[in-house]
């Protein structure tokens, strides 16, 4: 029996890493390289020390974050011309890991000199993890390909999978796509094994240069929206940038948090400029340092749009899905903000096509596919999509529950999740229109929540 892939085994774990990838798959193997290399091992302090006033004046070398090796595969048996070629999946990989940028990644080519292309050299870098593959080609036209990721501080075996492919089932170039899709989502995306197995390093052994727990606690926080924890990753940032000027991620990262402040009040620092004229300037230099930088490139996307500069943004946008065509959370910024400006059947088709990965989708995802259902009159869908917004925190996300709420009838539910609006951001309140607008900048988007948040009570919330 054929199938497009065959999962021959299941994912294995070492014990002290099984509670760490639990975690990647119930939060989401989903905010992305560099070639430098990040602290050592002996450089130890915990998460919240990054985020606090006590970081150093002075900095390690190279971009504070860690390095993934990805050696030569070994090979076992006679390779089959009809099927995946060891070589090509190998580099095919460490080229698409290095398109994330919460690892530094470096491999050796297995192909010849004249097919390698762009390959960093891992030779002077200090490697924190290795990704080892074996293929074996066991039968004609079949390969079983074994990966292993280990933590090279004492080769504990983070994560494992086992996968077979058969010549008959599709072309070897398909294969390949499928397996460095599986790969790329289950390791590096933001929310992945990597970062998750590199946060609960900090939180419990302390491990890290100071610059890569910032990411860690600003990615963090924008899952969970807590304001506080928000507010220590723009301490960390904005200290860290100001030590280390070079600190790419630290720009782009820095952008989203302006971001937030300007569209949900988080921690919010009147005596600067205003949160999108940093936001602004802070992408920009992001791309300045990183002009290869698919994450960087799309902070600058969110911060021109939210400048309201669209045809400079959704420029920038799509050249942001062109340099990392494996992350499937640059498409959904890009289908969000078709959304927004009324493109509701495009930015829905993207959305569906970053929800098909298979990895959890972000809670602003979410809502602008509530958002999409609600404005095509899905009601089914459009409550399938609230109903994943459970958090309290999310201030789209309560809106999303009140709407849905308010067209069930079910009053306790709807006033329970606009009190909780106002709670968390008065405006709302005060200035409904103003604050949708915002977000929104379609007028038949603005004008149907207006009038249906204004029936659901958002003017009288209390």
């Amino acid at each position: 029996m054929t199938r497009r892939a065959r999962l021959a085994g299941i994912t294995r774990l070492a014990p002290a890493a099984a509670a760490v990838v639990l975690i990647a798959a119930v939060i989401g193997v989903t905010a992305w390289v560099g070639i430098n290399r990040h602290a050592s091992r002996s450089e130890t302090g915990s998460l919240h020390d990054a985020t606090d006033d006590t970081i150093s004046g002075t900095l390690p070398r190279g971009n504070g974050l860690p390095t993934l090796l990805v050696p030569a595969f070994d090979v076992v048996g006679t390779p089959d011309p009809r099927g995946i070629s060891a070589a090509s999946l190998h580099d095919r990989i460490g080229d698409a890991f290095a398109r994330f940028d919460l690892v530094n990644v470096t491999w050796d080519s297995m192909l010849s000199s004249a097919d390698a292309g762009r390959v960093p050299s891992p030779s002077r870098l200090q490697v924190d993890y290795r990704l080892i593959g074996t293929v074996e080609y066991y039968m004609p036209g079949a390969v079983r390909i074994q990966f292993q990721l280990l933590d090279i501080a004492d080769d504990a075996v983070v994560w494992s999978q086992v996968l077979e492919e058969h010549a008959e089932d599709r072309e070897p170039k398909a294969s390949e796509d499928a397996i460095l899709r599986e790969l790329t989502n289950t390791l590096v995306q933001p929310f992945g094994v990597i970062y998750a197995y590199g946060r609960r390093q900090a939180d419990t052994r302390g491990i890290g240069d100071p610059r890569y727990r910032c990411l860690l606690e600003t990615v963090e926080s924008f899952r969970s929206f807590d304001s506080d924890q928000t507010a220590k990753a723009r301490t960390c940032l904005t200290r860290l940038t100001a030590i280390d000027p070079a600190f790419a991620l630290g720009w782009s990262y820095l952008s989203a948090i302006y971001l937030r402040e300007y569209y949900y009040g988080l921690g919010a620092d009147a005596g600067n400029l205003p949160p999108l004229q940093q936001a602004l300037r802070a992408a920009q230099r992001g791309v300045e340092l990183n002009p290869a930088g698919a994450r960087a490139h799309e902070m600058l996307f969110t911060a021109l749009f939210a400048e309201r500069d669209l045809p400079a943004a959704f420029t920038i946008g799509a050249k942001a899905m062109s340099l990392n065509k494996y992350d499937m959370r640059t498409v959904g910024s890009y289908g969000t903000r078709k959304i927004a400006v009324g493109e509701i059947e495009e930015g829905m088709r993207l959305l569906q096509q970053a929800a098909g990965d298979g990895t959890v989708v972000p809670a602003f995802e979410e809502f602008f596919q509530f958002l999409g259902s609600y404005m095509q009159d899905d009601v089914e869908g459009a409550s399938l999509h609230a109903g994943q917004l459970t958090g309290d925190t999310f201030q789209l996300g309560l809106l999303a529950r009140a709407l849905d709420a308010f067209a069930k009838y079910d009053r306790d539910a709807t006033q329970r999740a606009l009190d909780r609006l106002v709670a968390l951001n008065p405006t709302w309140r005060q200035n409904l229109r103003g604050e949708l607008a915002k977000f929104f900048y379609s007028n038949a988007i603005l004008d149907r929540l207006t009038h249906d948040l204004t029936a659901a009570g958002l003017a009288e919330a209390r």
